[in-house]
């Protein structure tokens, strides 16, 4: 049985999910892998390219007790329910001149977010 994280048991109540969690106004390390999947377009007259891409990034936030999520009898990591991840400080990237960006879309989200066993979160995009 899993239990709920919540105020109690997982979040701090101070907790903010605008700021980083870096310590004492440190930057919050964050690991980050792109992976190219395709290049759709490049249109040189425009200086421009499509890509798709997977995007994974691995952080940790100390500020959070989140081991509630974590299954005794699995090694592997453990999805983060929605009620969570929507609590959840996430890293913002940015790319330099880019001139749009859109987050691949289906008819469900396809973003993964799970907690690590080390206690680090992962975030999977495309």
């Amino acid at each position: 049985m899993m239990l709920f994280c919540d105020e109690e048991n997982g979040f701090p109540p101070d907790y903010n999910k605008q700021a980083s969690p870096g310590i004492l106004g440190e930057p919050a390390h964050l690991f980050v892998d792109l992976s190219v999947l395709d290049i759709d377009k490049i249109d040189e007259a425009r200086m421009e390219f499509s890509i798709q891409t997977y995007l994974r990034e691995v952080w940790k936030d100390t500020r959070l007790n989140l081991s509630c999520l974590l299954k005794e009898d699995t090694v592997s990591d453990t999805a983060v329910p929605k009620e969570i991840v929507d609590r959840l400080w996430t890293p913002d990237l940015v790319f330099d001149n880019a001139r749009s960006g859109v987050l691949f879309g289906l008819s469900v989200p396809n973003t993964y977010i799970a907690l690590l066993r080390s206690g680090y979160i992962f975030r999977s995009s495309r």
